[in-house]
């Protein structure tokens, strides 16, 4: 049943999110911190990202993502992004299902320059490498995406956005597969909420250009909690807008997960 897929997950979130209570309430006697610090990619600092995943796509087929990210400063301007996901496949057609590695993603950033409003922007190159332990938990082939992302913030609101513009094109792989070509767009948007909760929107727009340029939306709404300056706790239901059947779509998902910024 579904519900026992998420029993677990959910069980050790909400004794996570419950026991900050404790620390939040009591650190916040003694200080008012600026969250949004954290999330400011242009402050130089490691950052640790750990989540759950489960998504079933429009034919039914369901897939379990244990997704570990790491991303470090090397200087003030440039980083890098390490993302290593394990993967549980659980096909509806009957056939076995599968268990391994998925494709490992590299990402190398720069920030290029600031708006005379403190935005910062920054130029990168994300590559994801065709290293799924089976052919059903990978897209077979090696991709890299020049990548344009900023960080933009609306006191007034309280609200920070990360635009984000990225082209993918195909660098070799399984010859047998069919070649990834696609622009996508993303402005994701976080509201800040009192008691250091926040309401995250993330919509998600793609225009594959290796079939007839079909258009994709998807949208995540995230609810989560700032436990103290660094560490974020979160849970992430989403869906697709339109665009059903395409590299992009699914039924829904849902996500749990930590942000640690050191």
């Amino acid at each position: 049943m579904i519900l026992k897929r998420f029993v677990g997950p959910f069980l050790i979130f909400f004794v996570f999110f419950l026991s900050a209570e404790v620390s939040v309430a009591e650190e916040a006697k003694t200080s008012v911190v600026d969250t949004s610090k954290a999330l400011d990619p242009s402050r130089p600092k490691t950052k640790f990202f750990s989540r759950y995943e489960f998504k079933e796509d429009e034919a039914g087929n369901e897939t379990s993502v244990i997704d570990s990210l790491y991303d470090f400063p090397i200087n003030n301007d440039w980083s890098v992004r390490l993302q290593a996901p394990v993967k549980y496949r659980n096909p509806v057609s009957g056939a076995e299902s599968q268990t391994g590695m998925g494709d490992i993603t590299v990402r190398v950033a720069n920030k290029t320059f600031t708006t005379n409003g403190g935005s910062p922007w920054f130029l990168a190159l994300e590559t994801k490498w065709d290293t799924a332990s089976d052919v059903t938990l990978g897209s077979g082939k090696n991709r890299a995406a020049p990548t344009l992302f900023g960080f933009l913030k609306v006191p007034s609101l309280g609200l920070l956005a990360f635009p984000q513009v990225q082209t993918f094109f195909t660098m070799g792989g399984d010859k047998s597969r069919t070649d990834v070509n696609f622009t996508s767009f993303k402005l994701p948007m976080l509201k800040k909420l009192p008691n250091r909760y926040y309401f995250f929107v993330d919509p998600f727009f793609a225009w594959d250009h290796a079939r007839d340029e079909q258009s994709t939306g998807t949208l995540d709404l995230e609810y989560g909690r700032f436990v103290n300056s660094s560490t974020m706790l979160y849970v992430r239901p989403g869906t697709t807008l339109w665009g059903d059947n395409s590299a992009f779509s699914f039924k829904y998902n849902v996500e749990i997960g930590f942000r640690l910024f050191l």
